[in-house]
């Protein structure tokens, strides 16, 4: 037992070879015992790989009969063993076993964990040693991988260069490994707690990347990290906010409903909240706060994402002070305004004066959808053009209706749409403007007009053509007297007097046309208005369907002949066609349609709807029948003019 004197503790010397031996063992034991628990105790709290193995190694250099050893890691590729320490070998076989293919037969072992135990001759050539050169003695070697789980991650191996007693070896062998799992878990841990720093690290460098403010605080309040960007905003820095409470960001008057929303915040029933925030020189900062729960440094922890509200709060205020100024000058406005997001439901907004035309209260208007304010008598074509308009297709950028009154009275109005946003929603901004004026200042000339007429058709009726007449009695007269003298002047006289009877013919024909017997005869006119249009400007005219219309007498009567007659002229006169129709139909909901159409050459609606007399006076005249005006025209294809009415009476 003397090779193993340096492990036997002092008094052995003196049992018997069995006491002696059991000495030993014990000795082993205690040893093996006290390296196993030193370096469970290092490896709790190791930091780096770098730092475990050095540490390691005088650990395991306490092991009892071993005389050297060596720590292998796999590197990152994971196809190479690297020796990463060592005690006990010569440089030259340092520089032999530096690192070992996974492939190679070392790399296996290593990778294997075997041999567990060899029993072998020492060559002179394994170590450089001249004393060991000379004698030959067995080698003792353990290997033991480092496993985390099914990962291999290194391994770790102890030799002794002496035959050791099974029983010994065993007992180092169980030490290796109980050091080897610890290991493995040591650098899983180490890699795990790596892997954590690198993530703190980009954390922080996002934080501080951040043009949003950025607080971390305890369950406490205090905090424990501030963005650069809060410092900036605060004026105090980052680094001076921390260990400052929450409750400090917030002006005086602001503090005991932090505090109140601190505790709502951590008991899970508050994320966001807006509560101003107080820089470092005074003022007040509007500020919108989301929060979350989360771990720093392994305490449970409040992030909070401030924004900087005050860009938005002043567009806010400008924008209210906008709406403000808008909303007095439309309730000052002299035309009714409206919004609208569907023609079925009641508006959005209505100004005073909307509400003066309807005769009615503005809480009363917003009840009532806008389909209820048109007359009875109007078709629903509003409806189809508010639609329009609303989907954002192509309509007349205005028209023209009857709005109902609760008196039984109905108010001419045109409407001009405009599309806008109400709310984030697509809007219609209506413009209701009052033309009552209008309207009589085109019956005034309408009535003008028709005083006009007569006052021709008379001059034309009883003074030309009883003129004409009287000549030609007389020409008939003269062409007798020449006749009895058999003179040849006779015959000129004949020819006189026959056109003078046909120039009378032609100007009793155009005083009807003038002044016609509308309100008991309006068939007949019409029939006469075709004749006229051929007779005159040799262009065919053809009249359909006027039976329909021939029960109708009185002024309506008188509005649709002038209608017809409006707009058969107005084609002769411009449109150069080679005929006009006149179609009479009846159509659903006891309505009437007029259409007249022809084959000229047409023209653009929008270039003569502001400036066309003609057609003010069609639309006046189909109002007052209750009814609508529609043109189709297209340049170089024809027009056609449609009036839609309702059969009764005015």
């Amino acid at each position: 037992m003397s090779e193993y004197k340096g492990i036997i503790p002092n008094g052995a010397n003196s049992m018997n070879k069995n006491a002696e031996g059991t000495s030993t063992i014990d000795a082993v034991r205690s040893r093996c015992s006290r390296v196993a628990l030193r370096a469970a105790r290092f490896l709790q709290s190791v930091r780096t790989p770098e730092k475990m193995v050095k540490g390691l190694v005088p650990i395991l250099q306490a092991l009892p009969l071993v005389d050297s050893g060596g720590i292998y890691l796999l590197s990152d590729d994971r196809r190479t063993f690297r020796l990463m320490e060592h005690w006990g070998l010569s440089p030259t076989f340092i520089r032999k076993v530096q690192a070992f293919d996974v492939d190679s037969e070392w790399g296996k072992a290593l990778y294997t964990g075997s041999p567990i135990t060899s029993r072998k001759p020492l060559l002179s050539d394994d170590i450089q040693s001249t004393q060991l050169r000379q004698r030959e003695k067995m080698e003792t070697f353990c290997n033991i991988p480092i496993r985390e789980k099914k990962r291999v991650l290194g391994s770790v191996n102890v030799s002794a260069h002496q035959d050791v007693p099974f029983k010994l070896y065993r007992l180092i062998e169980k030490t290796m490994q109980s050091i080897g799992p610890q290991m493995a878990n040591a650098l899983a841990r180490i890699e795990n707690q790596m892997e954590i720093e690198n993530q703190r690290k980009n954390l922080l460098a996002i934080f501080r990347s951040l043009p949003e403010m950025l607080v971390v605080a305890d369950r406490q309040g205090t905090i424990l990290y501030a963005n650069p960007a809060m410092g900036r905003v605060i004026g105090c820095g980052a680094s001076a906010l921390k260990g400052r409470t929450i409750e400090t960001l917030h002006p005086p008057e602001k503090q005991a409903e932090a505090t109140r929303i601190k505790k709502e915040v951590y008991s899970g029933s508050m994320s966001r909240f807006t509560l101003p925030l107080i820089r470092e020189d005074g003022r007040w900062m509007p500020a919108e706060v989301s929060v979350a729960q989360g771990i720093w440094d392994g305490k449970p922890s409040l992030f909070a994402a401030i924004r900087d509200l005050s860009e938005r709060v002043r567009l806010e205020q400008v924008l209210r002070e906008s709406e403000e100024n808008f909303r007095a000058l439309v309730q000052n406005a002299r035309n009714g305004v409206v919004v609208l997001t569907c023609a079925e439901r009641p508006p959005q907004f209505a100004n005073q004066r909307t509400a003066e035309m309807l005769q009615c209260s503005p809480r009363a208007l917003l009840r009532r959808p806008v389909s209820s304010w048109l007359h009875p008598s109007i078709p629903g074509t509003l409806e189809k053009t508010l639609a329009d308009a609303m989907a954002g297709r192509t309509v007349t950028p205005d028209s023209e209706a009857l709005i109902g009154l609760p008196s039984g009275g109905t108010v001419p109005v045109e409407l001009t749409y405009t599309r806008t946003q109400w709310k984030g929603s697509p809007a219609l901004l209506v413009d209701i403007h009052d033309v009552s004026w209008r309207r009589r200042l085109q019956r005034q000339v309408v009535n003008s007009v028709t005083w006009e007429r007569e006052n021709i058709a008379r001059v034309l009726h009883d003074g030309i053509a009883q003129q004409v007449a009287g000549t030609a009695y007389l020409s008939k007269a003269l062409e007798k007297a020449l006749r009895t003298r058999h003179l040849k002047e006779a015959e000129q006289a004949k020819q006189v007097s026959a056109s003078l009877m046909e120039c009378q013919q032609q100007i009793r024909t155009l005083s009807r046309a003038l002044l016609p017997d509308v309100q008991g005869h309006m068939v007949t006119n019409l029939e006469r208005l075709a004749q006229s249009v051929q007779t005159f400007f040799g262009i065919r005219c053809i009249m359909e369907g006027l039976e329909t219309i021939a029960d109708i007498n009185g002024a309506r009567a008188g509005h649709i002949f002038y209608i017809i007659q409006e707009a058969v002229m107005n084609a002769v006169r411009h449109g150069k066609p080679t005929f006009v129709r006149v179609t009479v139909s009846s159509i659903a909901n006891g309505q009437t349609k007029v259409s007249i159409a022809d084959n000229g050459s047409g023209f653009v609606p929008e270039d003569v709807h502001k400036d066309s007399f003609g057609l003010h006076l069609l639309r006046y005249r189909a109002e007052r029948l209750g009814g609508t005006v529609h043109i189709h025209a297209q340049e170089g294809q024809g027009s056609e003019i449609t009036c839609t009415f309702l059969g009764g009476g005015e």
